[in-house]
């Protein structure tokens, strides 16, 4: 049994390293006369509840990011006390320096986003519960192709849940992955965990097959290595290589991307693209089709050329959609731009900005500064998390809850007869911060020593929206008074009793509604 970690000596030498390793700042605490908190709690191993004595334990501050960050070690009970934690929202997390046991934050997360937050606020002391520690488990295996052929280079990522964040590692040159290798996945916690497989860079460097993505669910088990190996499966593709009316090859030859999206034509939602050192760019099957526009490099100075679509075509109306072959096959397309007849003035776009409040009820306005030459005709499509939002092709966006949680943006689209139409879209906003419709609470029941108060308050809305209680004497809080009912005792007599509903949802304002006071309590 794991009963007890490396000497104090070596733990203490450690810590700086744990700042260091796990990404933290080892920052003074806030001066004398700032009001600061406690945060305690108890490190055990396992079920057994054996302490985890000398156990490294670290707080680390969400809001504003880095802020704040300090380890300490449990004591041989395994209890800790971080004290001197100034007010904020925090993680707190636990590290084997042995690594038998698995880190961990707070609420059973392995992943930091995943963590409870623990609140410190008026300098208040908050405990938390048991910190249970699990044996470590582990994954490894080997990647490759269909053809049994390693894959090298491949992402293979780690994270508890289909919707959570994670960390990974990147295969070998002979397609081989361990977790243990990794700075941030080096220990999984037993349980579930979906490991998923991609090759990221292949379509940008245009060198290797493209691969289908893949998430599978691997159950780890405690001081157990399991192995998952996967199999990669080819994309079709499509090679287009671009070359000047003397058959010299373009290098970074601007793409201008239509893609067929729900059956509509839109521009694809990333950039720029441009041919590699070889006059080539790859197309892969993410979208059924594009139409594309074949450009000329900034600082061109061969032949007299003009840029085309895709056959020979001189619109985006008469220009042929790119399509991909069955699955495994690989399509290559030599496109040689003839020469310039009527060069066509060409648009110089900004780049949008963005006005205004990520918050619900309040509008976002976009400047799309000075285009050129004169006469571009402007259109805007405002965007959330670089989805279009259906009519929304104003200057101006008045946000609503259905945007909670999603970033803003908007894509001006510059247009003007005979030249090549060109979309600039804006730096996208914080996540939209909802609007809760909160209820003040009242107090029902007899106002008498021995007698039972209930709080009353209409529903919150939009649902759901998790509501807690406090109850206060005198407007000070009553220690454990945190139901929808509270029953009067005899230090409540003569004193006035209110109750603080506190409404919280993911992505929504947190709000707090205070009753009005009742009359002084009766013996």
């Amino acid at each position: 049994m794991h009963t007890s970690h490396a000497p104090v000596r070596r733990v203490h030498a450690l810590v700086l390293a744990l700042a260091v390793a796990l990404g933290l700042s080892m920052l003074v605490a806030a001066p004398a006369h700032a009001a600061t908190g406690t945060v305690t709690g108890r490190v055990l191993l396992n079920s057994t509840a054996t302490p985890a004595a000398g156990m490294s334990v670290g707080i680390e501050s969400v809001y504003p990011t880095a802020k704040y960050a300090k380890w300490i070690f449990a004591g041989g009970d395994g209890r800790f006390s971080l004290t001197g934690v100034p007010d904020g929202t925090y993680t707190v997390r636990t590290h084997d320096a042995d690594d038998a046991y698995a880190d961990e934050y707070h609420g059973d997360a392995w992943y930091v986003g995943d963590a409870t937050e623990v609140v410190v606020k008026n300098g208040n002391t908050q405990a938390l519960g048991d910190i249970v520690l699990e044996k470590a488990g582990f994954i490894k295996g080997t990647v490759k192709d269909e053809f049994g052929k390693p894959v090298a280079g491949a992402s293979v990522s780690f994270r508890q849940s289909e919707s959570s964040g994670g960390y990974g590692v990147t295969t070998k040159a002979d397609g081989t992955y361990d977790n243990q290798t990794g700075e941030w996945s080096k220990d999984l916690l037993p349980g579930s965990f979906w490991v998923s497989v991609s090759v990221y860079d292949a379509d940008s460097t245009n060198r290797g097959w493209p691969y289908y993505y893949v998430d599978e669910e691997v159950v780890v088990t405690p001081g157990t290595t399991t192995t998952f190996d996967v199999i990669l499966k080819e994309r079709p593709t499509v090679d287009f290589t671009v070359l000047d009316p003397a058959g010299k090859p373009l290098v970074d030859a601007p793409l201008n991307i239509r893609v067929l999206r729900d059956g509509v034509w839109d521009w694809i939602n990333s950039g720029p693209h441009t041919t590699d050192a070889e006059g080539r760019y790859r197309f892969t099957d993410y979208y059924p089709a594009f139409k594309v526009y074949f450009g000329l490099p900034t600082g061109y100075s061969g032949p007299a050329a003009v840029g085309e679509y895709w056959k020979d075509a001189s619109s985006f109306e008469t220009a042929t959609p790119v399509t991909f072959p069955t699955p495994q096959t690989h399509a290559a397309y030599t496109v040689q731009l003839g020469p310039a007849q009527v060069v066509a003035p060409v648009i110089t776009p900004r780049t949008p900005a963005l006005s205004g409040s990520a918050r619900s009820g309040q509008t976002l306005r976009a400047s799309a500064g000075t285009w050129s030459p004169a006469g571009v005709a402007l259109r805007y499509q405002w965007r959330a998390n670089g989805a279009a939002i259906s009519g929304a092709t104003a200057t101006a966006l008045r946000l609503t809850n259905a945007f909670a949680g999603k970033r803003i943006s908007v894509t001006v689209t510059g247009s003007r007869s005979g030249s090549t139409t060109v979309a600039r879209t804006s730096a996208a906003t914080a996540p939209v911060v909802g609007t809760l419709s909160a209820k003040t609470p009242r107090i029902a029941g007899k106002v008498k020593k021995g007698k039972k108060l209930k709080a009353k308050t209409a529903a919150w809305g939009p649902s759901p929206v998790r509501l807690t209680y406090q109850w206060y004497r005198n407007g000070k809080k009553i220690a454990k008074a945190k139901k929808t009912s509270y029953t009067l005792t005899k230090r409540d007599v003569g004193k006035r009793i209110t109750v603080k509903v506190t409404g919280k949802r993911t992505w929504y304002a947190t709000v707090t509604k205070t009753s009005k006071k009742t009359a002084r309590v009766k013996k």
